[in-house]
């Protein structure tokens, strides 16, 4: 082989790794642009599921606000049937007792699963009031009209914030 056709194998050989580069640049660019792709549609669906999250989450909470208020309306059909005075003498007194309780522990259920601050809580203030005039209801020391007013107030009052 003479010099002549060594340097023309050369630049076709040159000229060969230099379309391989080209394509191997095209391929690498295709690969960056779907990676992109690949991020911002991950980033799209991370999105759309924090949304999500947060909307279901908010429905669990007017789902537990809509037991509450079916549980004060409970309470107040069970507090119908009352004495005005819970007297010691009453005969049935134990099954009104019960009756009463278990409306006033469906009352405190949905409370606790709102994680409700009993104590500092507006709600929490309301319903824990509430539930003391209750036991005082229980222990005679409170009438069973001073319990229906606070009861009818807190029926009043606006529990189910619901946000458009």
């Amino acid at each position: 082989m003479d010099a002549d056709t060594i340097a023309y194998a050369s630049m076709l050989i040159s000229k060969e790794t230099a379309n391989w580069a080209f394509w191997s640049m095209i391929a690498a660019i295709i690969a960056a642009l779907a990676s992109l792709i690949t991020a911002f549609v991950t980033a799209v669906a991370a999105l759309v599921a924090f949304r999500t999250m947060n909307t279901w989450k908010q429905q669990e909470e007017v789902k537990e606000k809509k037991l509450l208020k079916a549980a004060l309306v409970e309470y107040r059909n069970v507090l119908v049937e009352m004495p005005i005075v819970m007297s010691p003498g009453l005969t049935n007194r134990v099954e009104l007792t019960n009756k009463l309780n278990n409306s006033a522990n469906k009352i405190y259920l949905p409370l606790v699963v709102l994680e409700e601050d009993l104590i500092n809580g507006e709600l929490g203030k309301r319903i824990n009031k509430f539930l003391l005039q209750h036991y005082d209801f229980l222990s005679c020391k409170e009438t069973r009209d001073n319990l229906a007013t606070e009861l009818s107030n807190l029926l009043a009052m606006k529990i189910i914030d619901l946000k458009s």
